[in-house]
């Protein structure tokens, strides 16, 4: 069912002093983002509920808030909420009330020159607090436990199962130790400084210990039941329901 109005509270759209509701009846033009104007290019043409947009500005007021209502004509639409409409309604039909994000707390909103001072000393600490290096860290351990997860997930459908099955184990223990022993050593070389390029080393290395487990001393169904493969689809506890092997 499509909405009678779409209400936007953009969050992009800050003023310094009180809330302004958009009241112009058919926002329309070419809006330049002025950070990335090389990227953010966007042409918009909505309509606006103008007596609701009125009604949410008068209610405002009355609740004690300062609040204005637009009424310029070729007022610059911010590109966030621009961006919305077109993700929420790509056909522009549906009515539109648009607002800004003020401070209703304090009704104040800081300087930009006391932000940039917060701003730098936040950065001057985390350039103390040596944080970008645990980034550094956290993003090489994502990227080798993404590629570990890959592996197994491509060597198990392509080369253990080859078809999707009927049932599948509650827990496959040869995936969980793979995954472990691939990730592990990878992330040690890595975090060791002996080789760089963890996700490689998991790339050939998870692979191969699923394989060897999977053919040796796990095979399919070891230490587990099973259940069926859409149990999972269908918002069961599979735990309810197991099939045997």
């Amino acid at each position: 069912m499509d909405p009678d109005v779409i209400v936007l509270h953009a969050p992009h759209w800050i003023t310094m002093v009180g809330h302004h509701v958009n009241c112009v009846p058919n926002p329309l033009g070419f809006s330049v983002e002025p950070i990335f104007p090389h990227l953010l290019r966007y042409r918009y043409d909505f309509r606006t509920d103008v007596e609701l947009a009125e009604a949410i500005a008068d209610q405002a007021y009355d609740d004690g808030l300062v609040t204005r209502k637009m009424r310029n004509e070729g007022v610059r639409v911010d590109y966030a909420t621009i961006t919305a409409l077109h993700l929420l309604n790509p056909d522009w039909d549906i009515p539109v009330v648009s607002s800004n994000l003020a401070d209703a707390l304090t009704g104040k909103a800081p300087s930009r020159v006391l932000m940039m001072v917060v701003a730098n000393v936040l950065a001057l600490l985390a350039v103390w607090g040596d944080v970008l290096s645990f980034l550094g860290e956290l993003l090489g351990a994502l990227g080798i436990a993404t590629c570990s997860l890959i592996a197994l997930l491509v060597t198990d459908f392509k080369l253990v199962r080859s078809r999707t099955p009927d049932r599948v184990e509650r827990v496959n223990w040869a995936g969980v130790i793979a995954l472990t022993v691939g990730f592990g050593i990878s992330y040690w070389l890595f975090w060791a400084d002996i080789f760089e390029l963890g996700f490689l080393i998991t790339l050939v290395l998870t692979p191969a210990v699923y394989l060897g487990l999977r053919r040796t001393v796990l095979p399919p169904g070891t230490g587990t039941t099973y259940v069926e493969a859409t149990a999972a689809l269908r918002e069961i506890d599979a735990e309810e329901n197991p099939v045997t092997a």
